[in-house]
């Protein structure tokens, strides 16, 4: 007897081994048809056995229990998408290596909504943007029922109540209830919102900054309605400001009176003065170094005194400026600035001062300032030397638009000046000059952008000798007409010498493409313009190729330029770095 069972025992080893190294040696494919997008995903979300997909296993016991389950899981992941009534059919074909699991369904008629019991209680049964909200909502009668459209209107209701300051707003009943039988699905959702609260005392904790202007940041007034969002937009306001470098904006819900919020600010300076220091390369200025420092406060009115030094080889500059904030101080600044600047190309020799006085002021997303300067420059043109003096209003506007300015993928840039003077109030001469230019990129692809950029200005003046070189105009250089040297472009003077030109035109267009999974890449270019007199232009062109590394400090750019008019270089390098727009 004991050798029978010996054998039984060998006999059930021996199978067991050679089962399970035949189920070893066997793949599984999952195939799901008949549904497509989120609703494929989700069902093989659901599915277990997806898990085995394209893998060899190792139980075959395994494979059919997960075949088995395969039905009811499919049947739960289409639930959510409205579908309660799906034909499913499921078929497992096993093979010595490979098994095909295939699971084809046919989804059919989302169940429809039937009774729609959706009710707002309290105050904000009024409010206008919860009736838009439940105006808008896919949650109607008829409609197919989708789990997520009506989760989702429950947490828009959620995010609407706080953000508003319904703050005691529940939902006090959610229901899904789905009759096969009649196959629809009845709904009811109820908000009791309570009472709106409103702005109640604003305080402010210990600050060098004077209430008075800490008030203008507000982005409400007291009695308003609470809105989370202007909350958050005070907190950004105030760093913005630069004055401090921690803000919490609190609310105490606990301590409302009569449905009035006091909202407590905590501030914390930032230190009162920054230093400032940088460095860099590029081919128009050479090396360079720049130095700043900046008083962010100098008395309790908020006013700032920053200073700022740039030394290159070809430019050195200074700067003083005086700022005092505007009514708006989050876009409104006043500034009295003093300029020194004095520069030394192969085209200019020039130094001079200014003094002046600007209001800055945002219009929608435009950056405006209108200024009054008074200059003084001597400057060496075609080896004469001359000097100017002018005192002119100014007027300009820009505007930037993209989601992120050290990686744009798409976006834009627009700006604008216009300048005058005349002889009769401190002027040499009288004239009227406007420039604008402006700069798009566009991404084809991930990997390959399209640059384009013009530039343009006119000058009108009684006497354009006596227009100082800092206000005429030039191409060539990095960021003008590649190819070129640096203001190597424009009208000439007796001695064969550059002079610079009343009129400027100037474009480019440029393609680069970013390796993939890389922040390097390789760009081409083409670059025409010139200043020039009157309606003699005469464009010169250069084109090339570079390379581009995307730093996080923005794309540092190295390209080589061939110029394809008459010039002294066959080709120019060309470094440069900084944001895009």
């Amino acid at each position: 007897m004991s050798r029978y069972r010996s054998r039984v025992i060998v006999c059930f080893l021996v199978g067991l081994w050679a089962f399970t190294s035949n189920a070893s040696a066997a793949k599984l494919d999952v195939v799901i048809q008949g549904v497509e997008g989120k609703v494929a995903d989700n069902v093989k979300a659901f599915l277990t056995i997806e898990s085995l997909n394209g893998e060899t296993f190792t139980s075959e016991s395994r494979v059919r229990y997960l075949n088995r389950k395969a039905e009811d899981e499919i049947r739960t992941a289409l639930q959510p998408f409205g579908y309660y009534s799906p034909i499913i059919t499921s078929e497992l074909k096993d093979g010595p290596d490979v098994w095909v699991a295939t699971y084809s369904i046919v989804p059919g008629n989302p169940i429809p909504y039937g009774k729609v019991d959706i009710a707002i209680d309290g105050a904000a049964a009024e409010d206008a943007i919860f009736k838009r909200l439940l105006a808008s909502t896919p949650v109607k009668p008829g409609n197919p029922l989708i789990h997520s459209e009506y989760e989702g209107l429950k947490s828009q209701i959620l995010s609407l109540a706080a953000e508003r300051g319904y703050h005691e707003g529940e939902v006090t009943k959610s229901q899904v209830l789905v009759k096969i039988d009649s196959y629809t699905a009845d709904v009811q959702l109820h908000f009791a919102s309570g009472p709106r609260y409103s702005i109640g005392q604003v305080n402010f904790s210990d600050s060098p900054i004077s209430e008075k202007l800490l008030t203008r940041y507000l982005p409400f007034e007291e009695g308003q309605a609470v809105k989370t969002s202007e909350l958050v937009d005070l907190q950004t306001n105030l760093l913005d400001s630069d004055y401090f470098s921690r803000v919490e904006v609190r609310p105490l819900w606990s301590d409302a009176s009569n449905q009035q919020v006091p909202i407590d600010i905590i501030l914390e300076p930032q230190k009162r003065t920054r230093y400032e220091a940088g460095g860099g390369y590029g081919t128009d200025t050479g090396a360079r170094v720049r130095l700043g420092v900046t008083r962010r406060w100098v008395n309790s009115l908020g006013h700032q005194l920053s200073g700022d030094v740039q030394l290159s080889q070809i430019t050195n500059s200074a700067s003083l400026e005086y700022a005092i904030p505007g009514q708006n101080p989050m876009t409104e600044r006043y500034t009295i600035n003093l300029n020194y600047e004095d520069e030394h190309s192969d085209t200019v020799d020039s130094e001079s001062l200014s003094i002046g006085v600007s209001e800055q002021w945002q219009w929608k997303q435009w950056q405006m300032v209108t200024s009054l300067q008074y200059e003084e420059e001597t400057y060496t043109l075609d080896g004469e030397t001359d000097s100017s003096t002018l005192l002119y209003p100014l007027f300009s506007a820009s505007t930037v638009s993209t989601g992120n300015r050290l990686n744009v993928k798409n976006g834009y840039r627009l700006s604008g000046q216009i300048i005058g003077g005349a002889d009769s109030v401190l002027s040499d001469t009288n004239f009227v000059q406007v420039q604008a230019s402006g700069k798009v990129i566009h991404s084809l692809t991930d990997q390959i952008r399209v640059l384009a950029r013009v530039e343009a200005g006119i000058t009108a003046a009684d006497d354009f000798d006596k227009i100082p070189a800092s206000h005429r105009f030039y191409a060539g250089g990095d960021t003008s007409v590649r190819g070129y040297s640096y203001q190597s472009l424009g009208p000439k003077g007796d001695d064969g010498d550059v002079v610079g030109g009343p009129n400027l035109l100037v474009g480019s267009l440029e393609t680069d493409y970013r390796f993939t999974g890389s922040d390097w890449g390789v760009a081409a270019f083409i670059d025409m313009g010139n200043a020039y007199e009157d309606a003699d232009l005469s464009l010169k062109t250069g084109v090339g190729f570079g390379v581009r590394w995307f730093s996080p400090i923005g794309p540092i750019r190295l390209d080589l330029g061939f110029p394809q008019n008459n010039s002294d270089d066959r080709f120019r390098i060309h470094f440069t770095l900084g944001a895009d727009l």
